[in-house]
């Protein structure tokens, strides 16, 4: 049974709602709070959210088609899966803390200064993604993929388990931390000791 009951929903506090595999589609969300809310394989395709805040939401494979983000964060969300690249980027705006990344794609985006601070994002692909003066602050990166992707001044102190390959990424004025960085050397089949 669907729970949505109109088409635009503002300055709402949504709180511990089931919605789970639900459409959304084309409904517009606008300085909204969402709280423990299930979210997991809803379809928000050309659904709209500006200036909205989630907390503890699962929104797992949800279904993104030309959905818009401006101005969107997500605290301690569980959000396997997620295709971002799929989103409108007309003004997509989100920052990530304490997220479930995993599988996620964000290939192509313009994500300059986005923060994923204290974030899991094991496999997400960022191919070709322009994540100058983003935020990887203690983000876990295992298997992420990162190819021709803009890093300058980017922002990885803490983080841990990511390959950045220098040579097909920008990363000027990058900062790493001083254990991880030897990372970086790992695309050229040296031997450290």
């Amino acid at each position: 049974m669907n729970q949505w009951k109109k088409d635009c929903y503002e300055n709402e506090r949504l709180e511990k709602l089931e919605f789970s595999g639900q459409d959304a589609k084309a409904i517009v969300f606008i300085n909204c709070r969402f709280s423990a809310c299930n979210f997991s394989e809803v379809d928000f395709s050309k659904a709209r959210f500006e200036s909205c805040y989630f907390v503890d939401c699962n929104l797992s494979n949800a279904r993104l088609l030309s959905c818009r983000f401006h101005d969107i964060t997500f605290d301690n969300c569980k959000m396997i899966g997620l295709n971002f690249a799929d989103c409108d980027q007309l003004l997509f705006s989100v920052n990530f803390k304490a997220c479930l990344l995993n599988l996620s794609n964000f290939c192509f985006l313009k994500l300059k200064g986005t923060n994923f601070t204290d974030s899991l994002l094991r496999e997400a692909d960022f191919t070709e993604a322009q994540l100058n003066k983003a935020n990887f602050n203690n983000c876990d990166l295992t298997g992420a993929l990162f190819h021709k992707c803009d890093l300058t001044e980017a922002n990885f102190i803490d983080a841990i388990n990511y390959t950045i390959n220098p040579l097909n990424n920008k990363i000027k004025k990058a900062r790493f931390s001083i254990g991880q960085v030897v990372s970086l050397l790992s695309v050229f089949d040296i031997t450290i000791q």
